[in-house]
């Protein structure tokens, strides 16, 4: 049959020939490709951020106390960014950002805010896959990466999406809950 093909098509009839089954594998490669590889990338299901999750829904929370504000760090212990942000130096200042505002002078810990909120502070361990899960479905988000630093605040959940400084996590409170009230001197 091969001989009757190139002698109809002449001298250039094999490299016909050979130019149209390797164009058809091309175009076979080129679809299983896009089916698998490429197709996928653009289904991506929606998923919606509910920052906003209304009251008496089954997400309450059991991290926040009543008018309570909590900042949740999901760490792990092989990121260092989280190691940097968790070290304990010799000095209050050597501290890593999250040591300082939960204990070093920079403490935020049960402080008031114009809000009426008391702050505080919870850490999940990130490698604990189940806790992970847990945070994820009772809040309805989608922890992508470490260190993540959410607020929990009312029926509210907000991300921390900032470089953690002691000074943009103060700036974050002040734009989220208001600031810190100030200490009265007794």
């Amino acid at each position: 049959m091969l001989n009757k093909v190139t002698n109809a098509l002449g001298n250039h009839g094999l490299t016909i020939v050979y130019v149209l089954i390797g164009a058809a594998v091309f175009i076979g490669v080129s679809i299983y490709v896009y089916l698998y590889y490429i197709k996928p990338q653009f289904d991506k299901t929606f998923v919606e951020n509910k920052e906003f999750i209304t009251e008496g829904s089954e997400t309450s929370s059991s991290l926040v106390q009543e008018k309570g504000a909590t900042f949740v760090l999901l760490k792990t212990t092989w990121c260092p960014y989280c190691k940097n942000l968790l070290k304990k130096g010799v000095k209050s200042d050597d501290s890593g950002v999250w040591v300082q505002i939960t204990s070093g002078q920079n403490n935020m810990t049960g402080k008031k805010t114009k809000s009426g909120h008391t702050i505080q502070f919870y850490e999940i361990d990130g490698d604990d896959k189940d806790a992970v899960e847990s945070f994820e479905k009772q809040y309805n988000v989608k922890v992508d990466g470490y260190p993540t630093i959410y607020l929990i605040k009312d029926d509210q959940i907000i991300e921390f999406d900032a470089k953690p400084t002691v000074e943009s996590i103060k700036n974050f409170v002040e734009s989220t809950l208001g600031g810190i009230m100030p200490e009265e001197d007794e």
